[in-house]
């Protein structure tokens, strides 16, 4: 019976185990793909990279709660063209 026990244990372990790397994948994910796909200007699919109740908060740039909110907020940034700043000197 001890033994059915351990297995049980053990497999509940391996459950949170599982469900942890899941996350840190996710977030690896998210840190891979924000960038790229803002500076793509992919705002249609900015929010899928987050979970329906995600609440991002850019402290004084401002708070969106919610998936769609947080797509409708990276939508809302004003938009660049490097070919637009290729007559710019840089200093």
């Amino acid at each position: 019976m001890s033994e059915v026990l351990d297995l049980v244990e053990q497999v509940e372990q391996l459950t949170e185990r599982l469900a942890t790397l899941e996350a840190v994948r996710a977030l690896n994910t998210l840190r891979h793909d924000l960038p790229r796909y803002i500076n793509e200007g992919r705002w249609d699919q900015v929010g899928e990279l987050f979970s329906a109740d995600a609440f991002l908060d850019y402290r004084h740039l401002g708070q969106a709660d919610g998936r769609a909110a947080i797509q409708a907020y990276f939508a809302g940034l004003p938009t660049h063209s490097w070919e637009d700043a290729s007559d710019k000197v840089w200093a």
